[in-house]
């Protein structure tokens, strides 16, 4: 099915992006940021010649720079190079450390196998409360628990852990949070990718109604 490609109906952020193919393809589909992955030693990560190359591909997008784990030498050392719109690390980090705009970092939660969503809120309202959003990027009985105490405290949510249609809509009609992210991968082949994995979401979100 052929996508007319309108405004989408809530914010969206793509993330783990490492190929021209997914930088084109959703930069295309009018979504608001757009996450390299940079990560330190790891090898689905792109160098800053990539991209250097990939964004004079790409236009009407904002550009995150997403560091993960890394060492903080190290996303200094990039963001020294490279003109990011937002910059993304994994919580816990040491965020004062870091030398970019707090009101222009995303905090990734993520690969928690039990969390006590009461104690992550705490340190989050001392720690953290000037970050520009918060991505809850795992799966458990506790993401949405997380992600209804943080709407409450006025933090800005992104959901990366339920993309089912009704879910989603269900929240876009509560006004329950930010809006989503969605993660790009690798191609099968050097400009060869399949994108049926994100074609009904995608569709959805593009619908008038």
């Amino acid at each position: 099915m052929r996508i007319i490609i309108m405004s989408l109906k809530c914010f969206v952020k793509v993330g783990s992006v490492n190929n021209l193919s997914d930088a084109r393809y959703f930069s295309a589909m009018n979504v608001n940021l757009l996450g390299f992955k940079l990560m330190d030693k790891n090898e689905d990560s792109i160098t800053l010649e990539s991209l250097n190359e990939i964004k004079n591909w790409i236009s009407g997008v904002e550009i995150i720079g997403e560091f993960g784990n890394s060492n903080i030498n190290y996303i200094n050392g990039f963001i020294k190079n490279f003109s990011f719109d937002y910059i993304q690390v994994n919580y816990p980090c040491l965020i004062e450390d870091v030398e970019f705009d707090k009101n222009k970092v995303i905090l990734n939660i993520n690969e928690f196998k039990k969390i006590n969503p009461e104690n992550i809120l705490d340190d989050l309202l001392v720690n953290y409360k000037d970050v520009f959003l918060i991505n809850i990027d795992f799966k458990n009985e506790e993401s949405l628990i997380l992600l209804n105490k943080l709407f409450e405290k006025n933090f800005k949510v992104l959901n990366g852990f339920n993309h089912s249609i009704p879910f989603i809509k269900t929240m876009i009609n509560q006004k329950k949070f930010y809006g989503i992210s969605i993660k790009g991968n690798n191609e099968i082949r050097p400009g060869y990718k399949d994108y049926s994995s994100f074609s009904d979401v995608l569709e959805f979100l593009n619908e008038t109604n």
